[in-house]
């Protein structure tokens, strides 16, 4: 299970580093705040994930879960637009490509 957890974080990280460089090609203010909101978003996963990793405290893993769903389903609306908020085509690929890399190792998310 720990490594499939890592490879999970490692997934968001390079999503996360991915819409990092996508940022400047936000085709509009909202275009960047959704960015924006979406890298929080994965962060917020990331360490759930990391904090799942290491307890054992039934409400505590409760707490990880709310969060981890509250995340995918913030990626998930994402997904959706991405094409529409960045402008620079190549870039919106590279983010849809981390998006799949992601979608593949956490179950709920559309590929």
């Amino acid at each position: 299970m720990p490594d499939d957890i890592d490879a999970k974080i490692a997934a968001l990280r390079n999503y996360i580093r991915t819409l990092h460089a996508a940022e400047d090609s936000a085709d509009s203010l909202d275009a960047l705040t959704a960015i924006t909101d979406q890298i929080m978003a994965a962060l917020q996963l990331s360490q759930a994930l990391a904090q799942q990793k290491f307890q054992t405290d039934d409400e505590t893993l409760a707490a990880s879960r709310t969060t981890i769903n509250n995340s995918v389903a913030a990626l998930r609306a994402f997904r959706g637009k991405v094409d529409t908020w960045i402008k620079d085509v190549a870039i919106a690929a590279k983010v849809v490509g981390a998006f799949a890399q992601v979608a593949h190792l956490i179950p709920g998310l559309p590929v």
